[in-house]
């Protein structure tokens, strides 16, 4: 037992670390830029969903058999060969969060908008599988990194390169992000691009291009304004979109129809809120002249 103890002491001082590193995170800043009326508490909070994707991997690790493991090996070999170009870290929480969702969900098609660790998931997940990277740069060295993970080059080829431009959005002038590529509606719908800049942090295509259905799930890494605006734009057009927040750490955020045929089994498996609403609505960021940006159909 002693034994045993000290050949893991590193695994434990690592474990207590992250347990510390947790806790002052959410002492600081636990829902990372999300305003709720009132001050009040999503309810899909839970001291569970507080763990560090550090200590959920290493405790995984002890385990044989692991569900993802062959994912975990191609992000590993991704970040291998991205880090020597200084590329960020994988955030193992939110990509853990986006596999077990793509497995439970099992999409027959998925859109991926910016590349980047995200691509390996969607490249391990069922279906088709398409990324778009609006920099010709960045899409080669996604390919590159991908082959060096262990995709075939064939596989590869799905990540596509197409120029975001900005658009003036109809009836409000507001300058929205659209790419110059044709898309079919998708299942699942992951948006990280194009990069945010001052001019503006709204991606359009799905609107634009119709590419949702009532069966569409749409997971946002970390754009809040954009999966409000989104909601708002999606709810004028017709149907009934609620906005979550993924649980803390994660920084990510989701829209779902409640018209979806998995809505409750998702949200009780996600959200640990079975077939609950939304965590409440989520106060619009301001424009530059102090109002909430307004979306009207044309």
């Amino acid at each position: 037992m002693i034994s045993a103890l000290i050949k893991n002491s590193r695994f434990f001082g690592r474990l207590l670390l992250e347990l510390v590193h947790v806790y002052f995170r959410n002492q600081q800043n636990p829902f990372l830029g999300f305003k709720f009326p009132g001050g009040s508490v999503p309810p899909n909070w839970s001291f569970d969903a507080m763990a560090s994707s550090s200590i959920r991997i290493q405790l995984w690790g002890l385990l044989p058999g692991q569900e993802f493991s062959l994912l975990m090996h191609r992000i590993s070999k991704y970040w291998e060969a991205s880090s020597k170009d200084s590329a960020l870290r994988p955030d193992l929480w939110d990509l853990l969060q986006q596999a077990r969702m793509m497995r439970f969900l099992n999409p027959s098609r998925t859109i991926e908008f910016g590349s980047g660790n995200s691509t390996v998931v969607g490249m391990s997940s069922p279906g088709e599988f398409t990324s778009v990277e609006s920099s010709d740069f960045f899409a080669s060295k996604t390919r590159q990194y991908l082959r060096n993970a262990g995709f075939s080059s064939e596989e590869v080829k799905n990540v596509k390169h197409a120029v975001a431009k900005l658009t003036a959005w109809p009836a409000t002038g507001e300058h929205v992000w659209l790419h110059d590529i044709h898309l079919e509606p998708a299942d699942f719908i992951y948006i990280d691009g194009p990069p945010l800049n001052e001019q503006s942090s709204v991606a359009a295509d799905v609107i634009v291009q119709n590419l949702v259905k009532n069966n569409t799930v749409i997971l946002f890494d970390s754009r809040k304004d954009n999966a409000i605006w989104l909601q708002k734009a999606l709810n004028l057009s017709g149907g009934d979109w609620r906005l979550m927040v993924l649980p803390y750490p994660s920084n990510d955020c989701l829209l779902m129809s409640f018209t979806h045929p998995r809505w409750e089994e998702f949200t009780s498996e996600f959200f640990l809120t079975p077939g609950g609403p939304s965590p409440g609505p989520l106060i619009a960021p301001k424009n530059k002249r102090g109002r909430s940006p307004v979306v009207r159909s044309s």
